[in-house]
């Protein structure tokens, strides 16, 4: 098995996901703002919670936000999502 990265990021999931917080002012300050005063667990937590909740809205034919919409296509497998490498990254790590 050879080791997947991706623009030195676990994976395209993990890349995309940084991406897109970091692609959108309300967004980016948003988390990291939330990693000042959180910690890792947490904000992994509310990261993974946060893309589940959309995905399921999605789902269930509900409307969710364009930049949602357009970040879930974008990662596709939340399951592969590094979520404590994005979590260290939001909190300088």
């Amino acid at each position: 098995m050879t080791e997947e990265t991706y623009n030195g990021w676990a994976n395209y999931e993990t890349w995309a996901l940084y991406l897109h917080i970091t692609n959108d002012a309300d967004t980016y300050n948003y988390w990291t703002n939330k990693a000042k005063t959180h910690e890792i667990h947490e904000i992994m937590d509310e990261l993974k919670e946060s893309l589940e909740h959309d995905k399921y809205l999605l789902f269930e034919g509900e409307q969710i936000s364009a930049e949602g919409k357009l970040m879930l296509q974008d990662i596709g497998s939340i399951w592969r999502i590094d979520f404590c490498e994005v979590a260290k990254a939001l909190k300088g790590e």
